[in-house]
């Protein structure tokens, strides 16, 4: 039987003393294994390591069915076009129609905007609906949340990536320009 709701991960933020952050994958995880639902991992700002690094992970977890997606743009919206565009042409995904997101609490509304709205336009002409999984974490800077703004400003203006940005939208270390 095909799944009909699956768990969605977007790669974390390397913001662990310049590690890759492990909250996302293992919260990921554990709502995969408690939920029975298989595990999609999106988007890696490390050349596609981070994913094959918690690919690993979920699978050494006990999880069996558990996909990674790594798109060369690696940024929030390039995940969740890699998404939609794996449940619009995969026959295997073709029943689904709910993802549980899971990712920081401070970057959900981003990232779930993006979905929803590609989902719409991808999504073969089904409704799936977007479920969020908040992680917690410390609150980040001010900074970032200010980027997160941006990037929602951005895009909901049609300027997503358009915008000169010393650092990508909602990252640590994030200083919009004057424009």
């Amino acid at each position: 039987m095909l799944p009909t709701s699956i768990v969605a991960m977007f790669c974390g933020p390397h913001d662990e003393n310049g590690g890759v952050s492990l909250r996302r994958p293992d919260a990921a995880i554990a709502y995969a294994q408690r939920v029975g639902l298989p595990l999609v991992i999106c988007g890696d700002g490390n050349g596609g390591k981070d994913c094959t690094h918690f690919r690993t992970r979920a699978l050494n977890a006990g999880l069996c069915d558990v996909v990674d997606l790594y798109g060369l743009d690696a940024n929030t919206l390039s995940d969740a076009r890699s998404l939609c565009t794996l449940l619009a042409r995969s026959s295997e995904f073709r029943d689904v129609h709910t993802v549980h997101l899971v990712t920081d609490w401070w970057h959900m509304m981003r990232a779930r905007l993006f979905l929803e709205h590609l989902l719409r336009e991808l999504a073969c002409a089904r409704v799936v609906s977007v479920e969020p999984v908040n992680v917690a974490c410390p609150d980040p800077s001010q900074a970032v949340l200010m980027g997160e703004l941006c990037g929602v400003r951005d895009f909901l203006a049609g300027n997503y990536g358009n915008t000169r940005h010393l650092v990508g939208y909602g990252k640590p270390c994030h200083q919009p320009t004057a424009t």
